[in-house]
């Protein structure tokens, strides 16, 4: 008699119960409605992150920064859906207690001892890789290519230039680079400015205007590998 074939457990964000579990385990006390423009019963800004990996359906995912984890465990869970493709997550780990407003952004200093142990439910530590450290150390060592990057970290205008300006350099033909905060006016933060500067001779922009903003970034002349 031949073996029963195995069930294979999937999670998709549109099953309430799962993305119910998502925000109590990595957007904590609202987090998700207040950054992420997020209802009660949405993902938010989530939701995009979610459709455009699930249907770009990239092999390698790039994230810099997140306060507590909300993107990047949908990114992971976008992945497990389709079956393939990895995520580096990278995060300095900072916190405005320690390292200061300007600094930190809001940090909390959440990535402590086992940090992809985190990543636990549903099985998400099984396509994600973190990496606390600065992003500029991750960069100097990257030797990958990813279809889909996003970008929390360094709000300033000059960090953000950074990353995004690296993210170039390691970004498949096609890619997507999305930033969060591209609404977001007060003084330290230069994601705003970084995203209106963009030349649109240069590159495909899209404008998600509703707080604290998202923008979506694709080099012109390209087509994805």
């Amino acid at each position: 008699m031949s073996a029963e074939p195995k069930q294979v457990v999937t999670y998709r964000l549109e099953d309430q119960s799962i993305l119910s579990q998502i925000k109590n385990s990595f957007a904590p006390d609202g987090a998700a409605e207040r950054e992420h423009n997020a209802q009660p019963d949405s993902a938010g800004f989530g939701s995009i992150h979610y459709g455009l990996v699930t249907n770009l359906k990239p092999q390698r995912v790039l994230a810099i920064g997140s306060r507590h984890g909300y993107v990047p465990s949908i990114l992971a869970l976008a992945l497990k859906a389709n079956g393939s493709g990895a995520l580096d997550f990278v995060d300095a780990n900072y916190s405005d207690t320690t390292h200061g407003v300007d600094v930190a952004f809001g940090g909390v200093e959440n990535w402590t001892s086992d940090p992809a142990e985190k990543f636990s439910t549903f099985g998400l530590k099984e396509v994600i890789s973190v990496h606390i450290q600065r992003s500029s150390e991750f960069f100097s060592e990257c030797e990958s290519k990813y279809g889909y990057i996003y970008l929390d970290g360094d709000h300033s205008y000059d960090g953000s230039c950074y990353d995004f300006e690296q993210s170039l350099n390691v970004a498949t033909a096609g890619a997507l680079i999305v930033l969060h905060d591209v609404a977001v006016s007060q003084p330290g933060f230069g994601v705003k400015r970084l995203f209106t500067e963009l030349d649109e001779n240069l590159y495909n922009k899209i404008l998600i205007p509703a707080w604290p903003g998202l923008g979506i970034v694709q080099r012109k002349g390209e087509t994805s590998a």
